[in-house]
């Protein structure tokens, strides 16, 4: 919590923030290393990755949490040095889809690296400048599919929502 609400004080504007432990993302953070992104759907959501090798201390001290969101500074996505990811987004569709490509880029860089592959990503610089200046919003469909699946997955949540619509 101290580390969600460092950022709000920081930067009013962020509208959505998911911290997690996934897998490939949390073994990039023990590495204290940036996954480089070697497939086009790695590089999706838009902004920059950032290493925040600077969060020291407990999950619930404000002194780590505010170094922890000024070392991301204006970043969307980041790797929190021993701790995991986070992720920003202006919306709910923005966050889901850096979440998701972030630990889809930590797992496919940790593949590659695993094999032997090159330290470069082939992806041409063009390509990654364009992904970098998206918002995250642009990919429609991806949101709104894992949507629909976990109303097909969950029925009282589906007939929760359905019912608040009427």
């Amino acid at each position: 919590i101290p580390l969600h609400l460092a950022l709000h004080v920081a930067r009013p504007e962020v509208q959505y923030a998911v911290h997690n432990h996934s897998e490939y993302g949390t073994v990039w953070s023990d590495l204290t290393a940036v996954p480089p992104a070697y497939d086009q759907s790695s590089s999706l959501g838009g902004g920059e990755v950032v290493l925040v090798d600077e969060y020291e201390g407990a999950v619930n001290s404000r002194e780590a949490a505010d170094a922890a969101v000024r070392a991301i500074g204006d970043a969307d996505r980041a790797i929190l040095g021993g701790h995991g990811v986070f992720v920003i987004g202006d919306t709910a569709r923005a966050a889901f889809l850096r979440a998701v490509a972030l630990e889809q880029r930590a797992k496919n860089a940790w593949m590659v690296r695993v094999a032997g592959g090159p330290e470069k990503s082939s992806l041409p610089d063009w390509w990654m400048d364009r992904q970098a200046n998206s918002d995250g919003n642009g990919y429609h469909g991806f949101w709104e599919a894992a949507v629909r699946k976990a109303l097909r997955d969950e029925p009282a949540l589906a007939a929760e929502v359905l019912g608040r619509q009427r």
